[in-house]
């Protein structure tokens, strides 16, 4: 299931959400790509940015990390987590319940990623040096974490919830979580 396909298919608002999420999340992270590239050529001599680019690339980077901070790290992913905690408890396979516990570790990992990328980004706009290569390393590893993460989320995890809750299941996430999502908007 890709992000279209979430964004296109007749699904509850939650999973429509999340896909919009995931979208987001894409163009931020592609954002990052860029910058870093920038900010590795800069770092090699091979770009033509002065001090003053280079920091405008780094409170750019600062930015985009921000951002997901406080949306994937703080609103996206615990969203996620209570879905997928729900279907824990819904007779699954030992091998779905194995993917579940998989995506839940992904979490994890992006957050810790994320607060090791913001501790590189401060100390940078502090004055500190920090060894760039090791930096786009870290943030390389944290962009592919994240595809590979809304990947593996949009081809096994949003299937298996779709086929594993029911209305009754819908409903009551869209009346514990918030009234953006009233239960008459449900129709899945």
């Amino acid at each position: 299931m890709a992000i279209n396909a979430l964004l296109d298919e007749d699904l509850p608002e939650l999973l429509l959400r999340l896909g919009r999420d995931h979208a987001r999340i894409a163009q931020i992270n592609a954002q990052l790509a860029k910058v870093s590239d920038q900010l590795a050529e800069a770092d090699a001599g091979l770009g033509s940015q002065d001090a003053q680019d280079c920091q405008a690339l780094w409170d750019e980077v600062a930015d985009c990390l921000e951002f997901l901070k406080h949306f994937a790290d703080k609103a996206h992913h615990p969203l996620e987590d209570r879905l997928f905690d729900a279907v824990l408890h819904k007779g699954l396979t030992p091998t779905e319940r194995h993917l579940v516990f998989r995506n839940l570790g992904q979490h994890q990992e992006i957050m810790t990623l994320t607060d090791a990328l913001t501790g590189y980004i401060h100390r940078a706009r502090n004055g500190m040096v920090i060894d760039m290569p090791v930096f786009v390393e870290c943030l390389d590893e944290y962009l592919s974490l994240q595809r590979r993460h809304m990947t593996f989320e949009e081809m096994h995890m949003f299937p298996l919830l779709m086929s594993r809750l029911d209305n009754d299941d819908w409903n009551r996430f869209y009346a514990e979580l918030s009234p953006q999502f009233p239960t008459t908007e449900l129709e899945n």
